[in-house]
């Protein structure tokens, strides 16, 4: 009972984990986004020089998106193995 509450409670956790990560992913991409489009729709010569430079800073942001992304890519993978241990002890008498 104690050990299949604690597997509970570590599926919620990996859910938390999984949530967190994606967001992250997606604030750092919002970023990488602003830093893309800073100046889009003028011509002028500083907005230029301001584009290319937000185009080399948002590759940081674009980098910490995708390792977000593996991050909540990790977690799944464990909690689909949390998740399998629980539907195999379903059928499993207790003790």
């Amino acid at each position: 009972m104690i050990a299949e509450a604690q597997r509970w409670a570590k599926i919620r956790d990996l859910h938390g984990r999984i949530d967190k990560a994606e967001a992250d992913a997606l604030n750092q991409d919002d970023l990488a986004y602003q830093l893309e489009h800073f100046g889009k729709g003028k011509s002028d010569g500083i907005t230029k020089v301001m584009d290319a430079i937000g185009s080399v800073g948002a590759v940081k942001f674009r980098v910490e998106a995708e390792k977000y992304r593996a991050e909540a890519e990790r977690l799944r993978d464990q909690l689909a193995q949390t998740e399998s241990q629980n539907r195999s002890r379903v059928g499993t008498p207790s003790s």
